[in-house]
């Protein structure tokens, strides 16, 4: 995929900084920049380097070593030090009250705003951001109308089979990457374009300056508590998308309690939509829902009337998701919501995204799903979506994250046995925490932690999970889904959990 840069010309400082900062007489001294850059090691020759002061580090620290790396001008943190323009080695620094916050509107207007050419959605919620946001794009794809992405597998296109990665592996990034980002999918003629928009990203202001369209949420439940300190804060987080300027809509899970925070707040000229499979006066609806080993059936009522619906995708939380991504299509007004029948093509055309009840098959005598489930509803909505199709004994390969929230081990380690009947609890990413204390973490959690069998070595924990398990079994890998790496001590190794269950399954099939 051909991915244009937009910023092939140069854009001026003092147009970047405009109304942010109030010192006429630097102008004359104006620059011309030619990229933006929040890391200092990633600063070319030409380039603005931001240096925001964050929670755990404050770029302000690594000024000359972005000025001796090329940076043509350099924005900082306003305070008592950095006021209010200083020339360090002929470079202007620029000292900007709540530069953080302005970050996005500076990127915006270096990459010409590229919101404002895109239909673009938001979509938050602890859980189903990645698979919502896919299938709105698939569902646009699908219609004729191209469509991109911006969240945890990247940055892409859905018509083509390549991601971008996002810096650090954010689930949104930066400021600056997603103006970048926007930018490149514009150029590669994306029309639509949906982001995953975390509560970390949106607590950062890094949509700030987007112009959003629509507004999804689909539920929330614990995580990120290691940085937000309570669930107050976090829903907090989730919230503020929806009082983003110029929000022409909201989509709400009606099956989610916190909908009603949401929709309370909500200004009365944004139009709501909402989805549920519980209650029939949402605008989006779901009943006879059906699932197997093939997937789902279900009846789906739409303001355009009633339709059978078939798919192909497993899990039952997956149907939240669809209706959560086709209430979404159709609160954008899309003209692909018009005919319900070929609305309805669209639907049953939606494919799983990348380590999300992501089916391994080598046609093997058990059943393999890859699934990047890390908080325990996430953890629950896998091992019960699993059980949903089907009666086999169910198999759980699971571990958690070091660095993050501790508070949730146990309790993903009691829905592990409440829904399994063999957990082989394992190593996530430990990253910078003993991978052993995070097991005990895990273990608290189990009324029976006897029956859990305990393999450190991921690799060999699904190599004897795929090896033990009896025929037909189901074994669910929950965790790290899509990611191919695993990071202990700040070292990141090639690991994937697909790669290895087939490697494993093949074996299987050949005894």
């Amino acid at each position: 995929m051909e991915f244009s840069l937009y910023a092939e010309k140069a854009s001026r400082l003092k147009e970047l900084i405009v109304e942010l900062h109030n010192y006429p007489d630097f102008y004359r001294q104006d620059v011309e920049v030619y990229g933006i850059q929040l890391d200092s090691r990633m600063i070319k020759k030409g380039d603005l380097f931001i240096a925001c002061r964050g929670r755990n580090r404050d770029a302000r620290e690594f000024v000359k070593t972005a000025i001796d790396a090329g940076a043509i001008a350099v924005c900082v943190d306003a305070d008592d030090n950095w006021r209010p323009v200083q020339i360090i080695d002929g470079v202007p620094v620029v000292a900007i009250d709540n530069l953080a916050e302005n970050v996005s509107l500076i990127a915006g207007r270096f990459y010409d705003h590229p919101s404002d050419e895109l239909c673009l959605i938001g979509i938050t919620g602890t859980n189903g951001k990645t698979s919502c946001c896919h299938f709105v794009a698939q569902i646009f794809e699908s219609a004729g109308l191209r469509a991109g992405t911006i969240g945890t597998l990247g940055i892409s296109m859905v018509s083509e089979n390549e991601y971008f990665s996002n810096p650090g592996d954010l689930t949104t990034p930066d400021s600056v990457h997603i103006q970048k980002g926007l930018r490149m999918l514009r150029n590669a003629g994306a029309r639509v374009a949906v982001i995953e928009m975390s509560s970390i990203g949106l607590d950062q202001h890094r949509g700030a300056a987007l112009k959003f369209n629509s507004a999804v949420f689909t539920n929330l439940t614990r995580d990120h508590l290691e940085y937000h300190g309570d669930m107050l804060d976090y829903a907090r987080c989730k919230k503020s998308l929806f009082s983003a300027g110029g929000l022409e809509s909201a989509v709400v899970n009606l099956d989610d309690p916190f909908s009603g925070e949401i929709i309370k707040e909500l200004d009365p000229d944004v139009k709501l939509w909402t989805y549920s499979k519980k209650y029939p006066a949402a605008s989006i609806y779901a009943d006879k829902v059906i699932l197997n080993k093939e997937g789902y059936c279900m009846r789906l009522h739409t303001p355009l009337g009633s339709i059978k619906i078939e798919g192909s995708l497993l899990g039952s939380f997956n149907i939240s998701n669809v209706l959560a991504s086709i209430a979404t299509v159709f609160s954008t007004g899309a003209s692909v919501t018009t005919q319900l029948e070929k609305f309805g093509t669209y639907v049953q055309k939606l494919y799983p995204v990348d380590g999300r009840m992501q089916l391994v098959d080598v046609g093997a005598d058990v059943t393999v799903l890859v699934d990047y489930a890390h908080t325990p509803d996430g953890l629950r909505a896998a091992l019960g979506g699993a059980q949903s199709h089907s009666s086999a004994e169910l198999w759980c390969v699971f571990g958690c994250g070091g660095d993050r929230d501790i508070g949730k081990r146990s309790l993903m380690g009691k829905v592990a046995e409440d829904y399994s009947c063999m957990t082989i609890i394992t190593d996530d990413n430990p990253r910078h925490e003993d991978g052993n204390e995070i097991v005990g973490d895990i273990l608290k959690g189990f009324k029976a932690p006897q029956r859990v069998t305990v393999i450190r070595n991921r690799a060999e924990a699904i190599a004897y999970a795929i090896d033990y398990a009896p025929p037909d079994a189901l074994i669910v890998i929950a965790g790290k889904g899509h990611e191919k790496y695993q990071e202990k001590n700040g070292i990141r190794t090639v690991f994937n959990d697909v790669d290895r269950a087939r490697y494993e399954l093949l074996k299987r099939k050949e005894k």
